[in-house]
């Protein structure tokens, strides 16, 4: 995207607009969107209404900036978002993990030359982020058994996975089809948990400091003394070591050979 600030300023604008322009009454759909999350460029919507209207709000929201463009994909029951693969069962909502079409086994080879440890702890951090994005217990063992496909073909040996999966599992987590992560008692059948990652860009600074060295740069020459090469566009050591060579050059014509 640019310079490296480019990303946290558009997500600036991008909350800006959100703000402004689709989360607010002036929004004629506003009343359908039951839920709006964001990251970075991906969106999760839970739209109230039928596919038709899904379709002409993405309509109306191209519309509102030359600059925005949007794209949908419209799932019922199942939608895609990041690497999760969210459904709708029985009126309540489960996840599991989601491969792109394009995915192919890159894991790290097992004969690479990378410290031991990594490679032996490596299979735990694919079966742990197993366990964290599948919700039931079913698709977490259908999950797990392609990465153990996966890691066996790059070499990886079978007491390692066997252990990832028992370490992933948990001592606490029922057979059968109940959910992965073994929990206290809730109130409702149709009750939720869920394991929220809120990512925080410190923008803010970034931005402003890229503003301020922009105003100091139409001034810095008033207040750099000349002789000053650190720290100054364009200029090096190597102005420093030709400086002093010139100043040692002069002061030996001047004053002879011992100078």
């Amino acid at each position: 995207m640019g310079s490296t600030f480019a990303p946290s300023l558009a997500c600036l604008y991008v909350d800006h607009f959100e703000k402004e322009m689709v989360l607010t009454e002036e929004n004629p759909y506003v009343n359908h969107i039951r839920l709006w999350k964001r990251y970075i460029d991906d969106i999760l919507i839970i739209w109230r209404g039928t596919k038709e209207e899904a379709t002409t709000f993405i309509t109306w929201l191209n519309t509102l900036n030359p600059f925005l463009r949007f794209t949908a994909t419209l799932g019922d029951p199942a939608v895609s978002f990041l690497d999760l693969l969210i459904t709708e069962r029985n009126g309540s909502l489960t996840t599991e993990v989601y491969y792109k079409p394009t995915d192919c086994n890159t894991l790290l080879q097992f004969q690479s030359f990378h410290p031991r440890s990594l490679r032996e702890n490596l299979p735990v951090g694919q079966f742990l982020r197993l366990r964290r994005n599948c919700t039931e217990l079913t698709d977490y063992k259908k999950h797990a058994q392609q990465v153990t496909n996966k890691l066996r073909a790059r070499g990886y040996p079978d007491h390692l996975l066997r252990r990832a999966d028992k370490r992933a599992r948990g001592p606490r987590v029922l057979d059968g089809d109940k959910h992965c992560y073994p929990s206290e008692k809730r109130k409702g059948s149709h009750a939720l948990r869920f394991l929220l990652a809120n990512f925080v860009i410190n923008a803010g600074c970034k931005i402003y400091t890229r503003v301020l060295a922009n105003r100091l740069g139409t001034v810095i020459s008033e207040l750099v003394n000349p002789n000053q090469h650190g720290f100054i566009p364009g200029q090096d050591t190597t102005s420093h070591v030709n400086t002093a060579i010139t100043a040692l050059e002069a002061a030996s014509v001047g004053r002879g050979p011992n100078v």
